[in-house]
């Protein structure tokens, strides 16, 4: 099925830019993807006010929104775009009380923690997982997620964006599986939770592979933190100072690698040797030393 996309609120560079996207990724999106000047539309790009430059936002299915941060690139075009394709289709495909279900979900109040108060970031409660546990429900209050360990597969009743990794309210839903919206890789959403977080313990970490950047929602400077980490192993200090970003991108670069197995720590953080303490003694050796060089003693 073709989905149709339009502008709102751009400049005639900024949607020829667009167009030129479109006709880019002709074959290598979920669902084929056209602009349409006018009339019904299933997408709509738009500037969303006061962040314009910094990001754009699609506005899908009447209430759905996702961001697509600038500068545009092909791989964050194509994964925002197949996950509209996806809520477009579950939202069509979903029977009127099967949505009344997923909302009523959504807002139920959560079910008690099963271990400790079982609330924190997303990706804290991934981590509280026993090793006996093969899958997972978590919710946030806006979305429940399942995430399937066997499978390497989750679902969710929303779009996850990036807020929802960010927040601290997640805690374990032990109700029945979400109406799916959006489904994918575990990988994705693991890394998700990692970026979002943006934490790591001190020490020294190193690439054990590739991240999909194709696939998993990345900033430029990811990049060039992949090649930094995989040269060698190193501090977020370290990395931060040689790839000149600050040192909070890193932790969420490793972060998200960590989460999702694509990097691993190599141990603590050496501490550095300790440096000699000059005496004075040590001065007075070394000028009597040069004064008898000058008198050839």
């Amino acid at each position: 099925m073709q989905r149709t996309l339009t502008t709102a609120g751009l400049g005639d560079k900024e949607t020829l830019l667009i167009k030129s996207y479109l006709s880019l990724l002709s074959g290598k999106t979920r669902e084929p993807w056209a602009f349409r000047d006018s009339g019904p539309v299933d997408a709509c790009i738009a500037v969303p006010g006061l962040d314009a430059g910094k990001a754009l936002t699609i506005r899908y299915g009447g209430d759905g929104e996702l961001r697509l941060n600038a500068p545009l690139r092909v791989a964050a075009v194509i994964a925002v775009l197949d996950q509209a394709s996806a809520c477009l289709g579950a939202a069509k495909s979903a029977a009127a009380p099967a949505a009344a279900t997923a909302a009523a979900s959504v807002a139920a109040p959560a079910a008690p923690a099963t271990r400790g108060d079982g609330r924190g970031t997303l990706a804290e409660c991934l981590r509280s997982r026993r090793d006996d546990e093969t899958v997972l429900r978590l919710s946030d209050g806006r979305a429940r997620v399942e995430a399937d360990f066997v499978a390497g597969r989750y679902r969710s009743s929303a779009p996850l964006l990036a807020q929802h990794a960010t927040a601290a309210d997640w805690h374990r839903d032990d109700a029945p599986a979400p109406v799916t919206a959006v489904e994918g890789a575990l990988t994705w959403l693991m890394w998700m939770a990692g970026v979002g977080e943006a934490r790591v313990q001190p020490g020294v970490y190193r690439l054990r592979r590739w991240p999909d950047f194709g696939a998993l929602p990345h900033r430029p400077e990811f990049v060039r933190l992949a090649a930094l980490f995989a040269r060698q192993a190193t501090s977020p200090g370290a990395a931060a100072a040689a790839a000149a970003v600050p040192v909070p991108e890193v932790e969420a670069f490793l972060g998200g690698c960590l989460m999702a197995g694509y990097a691993g720590s190599e141990g603590a953080l050496a501490a550095p040797p300790p440096r000699p303490v000059a005496t004075l003694d040590d001065g007075v050796r070394g000028l009597l030393g040069r004064i008898r060089r000058r008198l050839g003693l």
